[in-house]
């Protein structure tokens, strides 16, 4: 736990963790110097925590301090404002008993207001380094446990990780070489409220620009997925959309019109260049329908929402208006082709990562991405997950047989003939021809 001046919520947290129902638990605090009370409150609990007060360079100075005090088998968050529930910690422990080798296990999370109330509920899913990568998919940090040693082997304790972004550095590196293992329940709670600090345009352009940095190195020479630059810029893409989606949902107009210029020069000149502007003008229509949800009062939003009138109005609303802003910016034509285009490069990332993992014998993951490689309808990419599976010690007989003919379905063209009988007159001579007849397994 790190923080800095979070009197209000301190305690809540701290309780959640030294309250849960698994005994062996250390609680490393790092707090920034507070003046609110905050540090007060922590040091009441003595010995029972870890603590250690001293100024930090920002909150990502603060989780590497923290982070590198831990000296537990097992690695977790909770923040000042998040709340571990009862039976977390016993659960994960479980999770890592069952198979020692997980790199990490993560679980579903409660969404609460900033006074703890739930809101909502977010709930997570097997974990894909693909899909991650693009921006579309994201545990939550607060509902994630790590094992130590798996991130000692992945370099987290070293000198070059780039903690401004501390947990996309950890999902991209742990995700190449180990199992996440997702966990259908709950294990924290998660609070969204305008004061965070990731809600700022300072601390969200750093942390986009550290991404960059992580993406670039995933895609050189000397990373995971080698030097490939259209798929590099593909992902890097996708993240400047997701980090403008974000600050536009929270109002923060100058990083918007940062990114925005961003979108445009990283997509000039490729095949997504309509694909992004037509885009930003959805994005632009989204936040004016945010902008006049704010016009009315809460009472009557509250209503708005309860009746499901929002869902009728959206549509018609951003609609509208998107024809208004494209009288003002040229409409993109061919949607449908940039759209196709930006799908194959997400599953070429996935061919990619497929044929690497296959190489260094981690088959289950290769075989899950070959799967998601499927939408190229590429005979012999799904070739090479047909030869890989049977390397694969969880695949029996039955499963190889029954991928064998779905390659064969996909793949083969042949129409069925009905087989005339041939008449008796003399027996056929049929031929056999191998390259390999001399070979020890043609003559076993």
């Amino acid at each position: 736990m790190f923080c800095l001046n979070r009197a209000s919520t301190i305690r809540r947290a701290v309780e959640s963790v030294l309250t849960n129902d698994y005994p062996r638990v250390e609680l490393v605090v790092q707090d920034g110097q507070s003046t609110d009370g905050t540090l007060e409150i922590l040091q009441s609990y003595g010995p029972r925590i870890k603590l250690v007060s001293e100024a930090d360079a920002g909150s990502a100075d603060g989780f590497r301090k923290a982070f590198k005090r831990c000296t537990g088998d097992i690695i977790a968050s909770c923040q000042a404002d998040e709340i571990l529930l009862p039976d977390a910690l016993a659960q994960a422990v479980a999770n890592f008993r069952r198979n020692p080798r997980l790199g990490a296990v993560i679980g579903d999370t409660d969404l609460t207001d900033a006074s703890g109330v739930v809101v909502g509920k977010a709930v997570s899913t097997d974990f894909d380094l693909i899909e991650y990568l693009f921006g579309n998919y994201s545990p939550h940090f607060c509902s994630s446990f790590f094992s130590r040693a798996a991130l000692g082997n992945v370099g987290m304790f070293e000198d070059d990780v780039v903690f401004d972004c501390f947990e996309f550095e950890i999902w991209t590196r742990l995700a190449t070489q180990h199992q996440i293992e997702y966990s259908p329940r709950t294990f924290a709670r998660y609070a969204v409220h305008t004061e965070q600090l990731s809600n700022t345009a300072e601390a969200m352009l750093r942390h986009l620009r550290a991404r960059e940095r992580v993406i670039r190195r995933l895609f050189s020479n000397d990373g995971f997925f080698g030097s490939n630059r259209e798929l590099r810029d593909r992902c890097l893409l996708n993240q400047y959309k997701l980090f403008y989606a974000h600050a536009s949902t929270y109002g923060l107009f100058d990083a918007c019109a940062e990114l925005q210029e961003t979108i445009r020069t990283a997509s000039a000149g490729t095949a997504n260049a309509d694909f992004a502007t037509r885009w930003l003008l959805q994005q632009n229509a989204r936040r004016l329908w945010i902008g006049f949800g704010h016009l009315f009062p809460p009472r009557a939003k509250r209503w708005i929402l309860e009746q499901r009138l929002h869902l009728l109005i959206r549509p018609l609303f951003i609609g509208v208006t998107r024809v208004i802003l494209s009288r003002y910016h040229r409409e993109p034509t061919g949607e449908g082709e940039a759209q196709r285009s930006e799908e194959r490069g997400k599953l070429m990332i996935c061919h990619e990562a497929a044929t690497i993992w296959s190489g260094r014998g981690q088959i289950e993951e290769a075989l899950g991405s070959w799967r998601r490689a499927e939408g190229l309808a590429d005979a012999e990419i799904d070739s090479m997950a047909c030869q890989a599976a049977q390397k694969a010690p969880s695949a029996s007989s039955s499963d190889l047989h029954a991928l064998q003919c779905r390659w064969a379905a996909r793949h083969t063209n042949y129409p069925w003939v009905k087989l005339e009988v041939l008449p008796r007159r003399r027996p056929m001579r049929v031929g056999y021809h191998c390259a390999w007849w001399d070979s020890p397994t043609a003559a076993h």
